[in-house]
This record gives structure tokens, sequence and C-alpha cells, in this order.
């Protein structure tokens, strides 16, 4: 079989039952699902089958354990072959990503966190195991890196045809009669790969060990390894520890099957749903959705979006499908924020999981700091320009790699408050992010705004300005010498006394504002200009007429008669609108 075919057999999914825990309930299922890996692990070639369903079973949490444990002796012996063949056994073929590698370090973590009781001397054997999986690939990058350095020469060798008493001057000394100041010698210019070159001829064969800190030497001090003075005995050193890590593959095959850890493996694989329990459970989300529906913040997640418990899970899978399985896996790294995963940020973590174990750690301890409230100023910088209402952010991992999100709202219905959460877009590096894009949105809404002269408020509802201030609200709160951010709740009561403000009202206010003062004369006019005729008509005198031409103003003749509240005007000449105002005639 080609290397070619090899590789493409190895990507395409066998879509294995017993790889799909929703199916393993009952007996029958189980019997379903080991028939279809038998058949599979039946056809040509066998071991690129085998090695297929192991790759498929590291990526989900828990399968690898369960799947040893429930297979039939034939199939195990299979399985247990092909994943002792993919282990490493020289310096050259391992890696920390290799097939191999990877098994063994899935079956130690999962032996060290079952939760079953044990003797004290397994225990402690486990714990040896362990400490010998960690500890082995800081001392397998040491050995590497020293057996670099023992193959480059440090100085060249005497001829073996020369005595051993002969003392052969390295340089002709200079004659004493020349004067120090003439000295023949050139400075050539070098490149950076030259010079870093020449500082690597020069080192001594154990200095490599301290470049990468005191991890490569105090590991293999700890797994009872000198410093290596030769190729050979530094691969020699290496074969011994990958050796060392095989047998405890051996051990761990053997380990999970026993029958006192089959009942327990399984509870942790298949998780257990009540039938009346998750009846009332999908009740209670149909009435809380029917509830919802006429809210205007109802539609702010989806139903792709993961939501992260402030006490996420144990397990990588776990804490990101903990809103899948309808359980809460609580862990006391998180704090009080709550995490809402976009899709493509749930596709990111899962790929590095898979990908980069390294890069994952620190994706998950960035999420931890932001979950307790670690607004720093590496944690919280604009990642687009103040334009927009509810800013988006942008959380420093490493040089490249940034954590974009925003702070949102989310209804608690355990609580009763509708509290503040922290919603993640992506996780992201420079090249993928390009903020000219939003910046130029960002400009182009300021601009707009500038000239329709308005500000940011006048196109919000009520309820919009109450959600905009929510998710900008920041409440302080100090704690052993550095300032977290606790988040904000409101109590979902308060909402009902958020009326949105209805769209023709609003029509009317803003078009009230272009209209001329003065209405019609067919309007109905206020009842502080209503005519008194009789009043008018008992003053013998008419009405003067003064101003100036094209401003005429008109006054009365004072009469006991007469209110002097009121305003006097003579039907046969309209007030005009420009001098006098109905609003100021208001009182």
């Amino acid at each position: 079989m080609g290397r070619k075919e090899r590789a493409k057999m190895l990507r395409q999914s066998l879509n294995l039952r017993i790889l799909k825990p929703e199916t393993l309930h009952d007996e029958a299922g189980l019997r379903l699902a080991l028939e279809q890996l038998e058949s599979v692990l039946d056809l040509a070639p066998v071991r690129v089958r085998a090695e297929g369903a192991l790759t498929e079973a590291l990526g989900q949490p828990g399968a690898l354990p369960y799947l040893i444990s429930v297979v039939p002796p034939k199939t195990l012996n299979t399985l247990a072959q092909t994943a002792l063949s993919l282990f490493p056994t020289t310096q050259e073929t391992w890696s920390e990503t290799c097939t191999g590698w990877r098994i063994l370090t899935s079956l130690i973590e999962s032996a060290m966190f079952l939760p079953v009781e044990t003797l004290d001397e397994h225990q402690r054997t486990l714990r040896e195991m362990h400490q010998l999986v960690n500890t082995a690939p800081n001392a397998l990058l040491a050995l590497a890196s020293a057996q670099a350095d023992l193959d480059l020469p440090l100085y060249d060798p005497p001829p073996a045809s020369a005595p051993a008493d002969l003392d052969l001057p390295l340089y002709d000394p200079p004659p004493a009669s020349a004067p120090a100041d003439l000295e023949f010698s050139f400075d050539m210019k070098q490149t950076q790969r030259e010079r870093k070159m020449a500082r690597n001829r020069q080192r001594t064969p154990g200095s490599a060990l301290d470049t990468d800190g005191l991890s490569g030497r105090s590991a293999l001090d700890e797994l009872g390894y000198a410093i290596p003075t030769s190729q050979a005995q530094a691969e020699e050193f290496a074969g011994r520890i990958l050796t060392s890590c095989q047998a405890v593959l051996k051990r761990l095959l053997h380990f999970f099957r026993r029958d006192v850890l089959k009942d327990v493996i399984r509870s942790m694989y298949i998780p257990v749903v009540d039938s009346t329990h998750e009846l009332e459970l999908a009740e209670f989300v149909a009435d809380l959705v029917l509830e919802d529906s006429s809210d205007a913040l109802s539609d702010i997640y989806t139903d792709s979006d993961t939501l992260v418990d402030d006490h996420s899970s144990t397990t990588d899978s776990e804490y990101l499908d903990g809103n899948k399985s309808g359980s809460f896996f609580y862990d006391e790294g998180f704090g009080p924020w709550k995490l809402v995963l976009s899709p493509r940020a749930r596709g990111d973590l899962r790929e590095s999981e898979r990908g980069d174990a390294h890069m994952y750690s620190i994706w998950v301890k960035k999420m931890r700091e932001l979950s307790h409230g670690h607004f720093s100023e590496d944690n919280q910088k604009r990642f687009i320009d103040r334009g927009f209402l509810v800013p988006v952010f942008e959380a420093k991992m490493t040089r490249d790699t940034r954590l974009v999100y925003q702070i949102d709202l989310e209804p608690d219905t355990s609580t009763h408050t509708m509290r503040q959460v922290i919603y993640i877009y992506s996780f992201s590096t420079h090249r993928q992010v390009d903020k000219r894009l939003w910046n130029a949105i960002s400009h182009k809404m300021e601009m707009t705004r500038k000239s329709e002269r308005s500000n940011k408020w006048d196109h919000l509802s009520c309820r919009g300005r109450v959600y905009q201030k929510r998710c900008t609200y920041r409440g302080m709160q100090g704690g052993y010498g550095e300032t977290i951010i606790p988040p904000g709740e409101w109590s979902l009561d308060d909402e009902e006394a958020i009326a949105p403000l209805k769209l023709p009202e609003r029509a009317r206010e803003l078009n009230g504002r272009e209209q001329p003062l003065s209405p019609p004369i067919s309007a109905k006019r206020p009842k502080q200009l209503t005519i008194d005729l009789d009043a008018a008509q008992a003053n013998t005198s008419p009405p003067r007429r003064t101003g100036r031409l094209g401003q005429p103003t008109y006054t009365a003749s004072p009469t006991p008669a007469i209110d002097t509240s009121m305003f006097l005007v003579d039907t046969r000449f309209p007030v005009p609108a420009s001098t006098t105002s109905y609003a100021r005639c208001l009182p």
C-alpha cells in the first residue's frame, strides 16, 4: 500500500458507532457497535484501519479507555499490537504529536483521574508512571539538543603520524623588533547565520542543556541519567527512556481490562440520562422560549452558541460540550464570569486541542483569567475604534495570537437576573484578523452621524439604550493587590418597567422637529388664544396698529372687562408665524 493511499485512508472517517456514546445505552446498541468494529478491522489493511480507529478514539474524551475495556480479546489484540507498533523507539521517530505517544498520554491521564478507590501501592505505581511520562519529553528534547552539539567538532585532531611528545607551535610569534601597532589583519563581515554557527562551535557539550533553562538537565537527573558525552551514549539514553515508556503503555492496556473498572469507565463515557428529567427539561425549555419570544433581547444568541458555565468541566471536551449534554461540570479554576463561545471559537479550540496541546493550554489559561474578571490592559484592549456602541476587545495571549470578545447580556433563570457574560468571537492571529474593515465601518458610521448632526443615541430605542449601558457597565472590586471586575447583574423584574418606544410616537417626535412652529390657520387654536369678541367690542376705541412695515404688532386698549392674561387678536389680520410662536404662549 502506497504512502498516499495510507494517508488518505487515515483521513477518512470510519463512522464507528462505538465512538457515539448516545447509541450505547443498551446492550443491543453495544453489540451492534462491536460487530461493526470487528467487521471494519477484518478488512485489509488491518493495521491502517486499526490506526484510524485509535486516532478517532483519541479525538473524543473517554473513548479510548472504554474501547479497550469492552472489545473482545481478538479485537483488543489487534488494537494493542497496532498501538505498540506505532510507539516510537528511537530519538528520530519520537515527537509529542505522533499517534503512539498521544495514546500513552491519553491513557495515563485517564488512569490517574479515575474516580475509584485503589490501594496505596497501586496509587504509588500510577504516580510513578505518570511522572515518567510527563518528564520524558523534556529529557528527550535535552538529549536531542546535546546530540546536535556533539555532532560539531570543537577542534581539528592532530595527525596520527605526529609523535605525541613533539610540541609544535600553533603560530610563529612576531619578531620583538616589530612595532605593536602593525597588525596585518582584516575584519571580515559575517552574516547573522555565520555568527550564530561560530557561537555554536564554541560551546561545550553540556552547554546546550542550559539554553532551555533547567528543565532538560533536571529531567535527566530525575530519571537517573547523566549528561551524555558522546553521540552513541545520547542515543542509548533516549532508547532506554522510550523503552520504559513503551512498557508503561503495555501495563496500561492490561490495567483498563480489569472488571472492577468497567462500570466506572462506562459511566464516565456514556452519560446517564433520566427519561423523566429529560421530559421535564424539554417542557421547561419550551415554556422559556415562548415567554422570551417577545423580548427584544431574545435574539442575542443563536442555537449554535455554546454556553460555558462559570464552573467548567474537568476535561477539555466536557468543558466545550457542557451545554449540549444537558449537564454542567464543575471546576474550581473558573470564576463568576460566564463564557459564551461562538461556532468559530469552538472550532478553533477543538483544532488546537487535537493539534497543539501547548497552545491549547495557553488559550484555556487566558479564558480562566477572563472568567475571574482580570481585565488588565493586555486583556481588554479595544479591537476597533470607538464608533461602535458595544465595544469589542482583544486579549493578548502570545506574540501573534489574540482572543477577540465582547461583553454581552444573558438571562439567568436560576437567580432570575440578567447578568453580564463574555462572548468570545475567535482565537486568531494577526494575519487572520484584519482590523481595516472594522475601522472603515466605524469611521463611516461616525462620518454619517456628523453629516446628519445626530449622535449615537438617536437611532436606538429605549431598550437598546439600556442594553448598551448594561454592556458597558463595569463594577469595581479590589482584591489581593490587583483590581478585578465582577459581572453586573440586574433583576428580570426591571425588564418589564422598560417600555419599548413605539415607532409611530418616535416618528412624530422626529417629524415635529422639522415642522414650523406655527400651525396652519385651519388648525384648532389653544384655549389661551381664544378671542373674546364681546370683550373686544366693549371698548369703543378700535385696535391701534403699531410697528414697522412688514412686521405689524397689535395691541388693545386696557379695559376692566378684558382679562389681562388673554391675548386679543383681530381676526382680520392673522398673526405671522415669524413673530409670534404658539410655543411661547403656552404656560
